[in-house]
């Protein structure tokens, strides 16, 4: 019964490692993801680049328009699209940052990204220019665990769980 399902589990695997592969030659890269993409809204491009960049170690992925004037940016976290963003009003939406009502403070909700070390990523976003919402702590789930928020108001928890390693 046991191998039975591990063939199971083979096959899904297979089918995932073909769905994925399907999907990057047939020109949509975004596709090949299997995580859910956050689109956020930002204040400053460049800046928003920068933070994320030096915060998180996210890496630039795709970019419309370099500079300035970019109105669609895609980054990448240990590989994987993690994360899209446009300016505010870009092509004359209505869309704002959650800097612009409410204070950081504000905790509504947040992305929760696991990461090798919560005390130093949680120093690297200060120093970008990140608010701390919750310093460091052990959970009781057993996550190191802290809040930040980011210069465009959005809240991001940084844990490192004990069962969790991405070497």
């Amino acid at each position: 019964m046991a191998e039975k399902a591990q063939l199971q589990v083979n096959d899904q695997v297979e089918s995932q490692k073909a769905q994925q592969l399907a999907a990057t030659e047939s020109g949509s890269p975004w596709l090949a993801s299997r995580l859910l993409v956050p689109h956020l809204t930002v204040v400053d491009v460049v800046e928003s680049k920068r933070f994320y960049q030096e915060a998180f170690g996210f890496e630039l992925r795709f970019e419309d328009r370099p500079g300035a004037e970019s109105q669609h940016v895609e980054m990448n976290y240990l590989g994987e699209l993690i994360l899209m963003f446009v300016p505010e009003d870009v092509r004359g939406s209505d869309t704002r940052a959650p800097i612009d009502f409410m204070p950081p403070q504000q905790l509504t909700s947040y992305f929760y990204l696991y990461v090798d070390d919560v005390d130093q990523t949680f120093r690297n976003a200060l120093d970008a220019g990140g608010t701390a919402i919750t310093e460091p702590y052990d959970s009781a789930w057993g996550d190191r665990f802290a809040i930040i928020a980011d210069p465009n108001g959005y809240h991001w928890g940084l844990a490192k769980s004990s069962k969790l390693s991405f070497d």
